[in-house]
């Protein structure tokens, strides 16, 4: 079903901080998975046809939904927003959206504009990419504020927790920042922009100037998530086998298998995939091909459905934060609300608690698991016990019973 209904206007006038750039509701779906209604609102900014994304809302049936409080969930850079309505064996109503609606909490979330670009899209010329010199958190910020305005149309009265992992963990905290009053509180899981380790900053310090010596020369995407999505769809599918085609770094004969359990244990140092030093996605053995915590469905089925574009300017927001830059956090003092922070030691390894001390929140509560990499939380065959269980009690605590 598609309808344009009667919020278009009261979200316009509501979100005036982000009127000028022509955001424009096009269409909004609404379909039903079992007990849950799920509705995607596509938005377009401007005229140019890239520049669009899509709201998402899921709220469970009956009178009683979505009473308990609102939540805005913002995506990691790989899956976006397919994370949080993910689930291995693809019901819906095992994801964290899900776990969540179903528990009396309204869900929201954010689709990045690049979820869609089909591969080689952007290097064949038959879409315009180079729109994405501009998607970076400052962009981001601007579409959730639009998306903050909807919500208080939906959710008349309601002061929403806005949350996010990995890239949104640290877009979260950017939005926090521009927008301090907006929110009730704030989860803030395995991203950041903030840290004063000399060896976080000297890291990010390089590949920030990177990134920013890449857009100077007219590079403004990195493609590499669509070799990370076929390396783990063969590892699926076909794991005994050499991976079909050249990856820089690997000798021949490397097996699918062996060849994404190495890059999830030891990922090639680069912008987007090693902000902490020590970092890795996953902890395991990639001489002997294996995973100690995290379980190989659930984490290749995930990566199987990366984006096949990240902006380059979106690296650079949190790389230069992480070098020490406060464009996104020098605000965040102004926040006062409650903080949960879900934090891996050989993920994040802290830096997450920094950001959030930047604030003066009431109340940080901090979960660590400090033997997970950065995925293996999530990834856990246990994932209800170190995510979905934490945030549930975090939000009852918020919003009460």
């Amino acid at each position: 079903m598609t309808r344009i209904s009667w919020f278009t206007v009261a979200v316009l006038l509501l979100a005036g901080a982000v009127a000028q750039a022509q955001y424009r509701i096009v269409s909004s779906t609404t379909t039903r998975n079992g007990e849950f209604r799920l509705t995607e609102t596509v938005v377009q900014v401007g005229s140019n046809p890239v520049n669009r994304f899509v709201m998402h809302h899921v709220k469970r049936h009956g009178p009683a939904c979505g009473q308990r409080g609102a939540v805005l969930l913002l995506p990691p850079l790989g899956p976006d927003y397919q994370f949080w309505e993910f689930s291995e064996d693809g019901d819906f109503r095992r994801s964290i959206a899900a776990y969540l609606a179903d528990r009396g909490f309204e869900v929201f979330g954010y689709e990045n504009r690049f979820r869609h670009i089909p591969a080689g899209a952007c290097e064949s010329g038959a879409m315009d990419c180079s729109v994405m010199a501009d998607w970076g958190l400052g962009t981001l910020v601007q579409d959730a504020t639009f998306i903050r305005g909807y919500m208080s149309v939906v959710r008349p009265g309601v002061l929403p927790v806005v949350g996010g992992h990995s890239a949104g963990s640290a877009a979260a905290m950017a939005v926090l920042n521009a927008n301090p009053h907006d929110y009730l509180g704030a989860i803030l899981w395995e991203g950041s922009l903030y840290s004063a380790r000399p060896d976080v900053v000297a890291l990010n310090q390089v590949w920030c100037s990177v990134d920013e010596s890449m857009m100077s020369s007219g590079v403004v995407f990195d493609g590499s998530g669509a070799a990370f999505a076929a390396l783990a769809h063969f590892d699926l599918t076909d794991p005994n086998s050499p991976v079909p085609f050249p990856v820089p770094g690997l000798p021949p004969g490397v097996t699918n298998h062996q060849a994404f359990i190495g890059f999830m244990t030891a990922p090639p140092p680069s912008p987007t995939t090693e902000p902490v030093p020590g970092g890795a996605f996953a902890v395991g053995d990639p001489i002997a091909s294996t995973l100690t915590y995290a379980d190989e469905v659930r984490l290749a089925s995930s990566v199987a459905t990366f984006v096949n574009y990240i902006p380059i300017a979106m690296a650079r927001d949190v790389n230069c934060g992480l070098s020490g830059r406060r464009t996104f956090s020098a605000n965040l003092w102004r926040f006062t609300g409650p903080i949960l922070v879900i934090e891996s030691g050989r993920g994040f390894d802290g830096t997450v608690l920094e950001g959030a001390r930047l604030t003066h929140s009431s109340e940080i509560t901090v979960e660590i698991q400090p033997q997970f990499g950065h995925s293996d939380a999530w990834a856990n065959i246990d994932h209800r016990r170190y995510v979905e269980r934490p945030i549930r009690r975090w939000l009852v605590s918020l919003y009460g019973r």
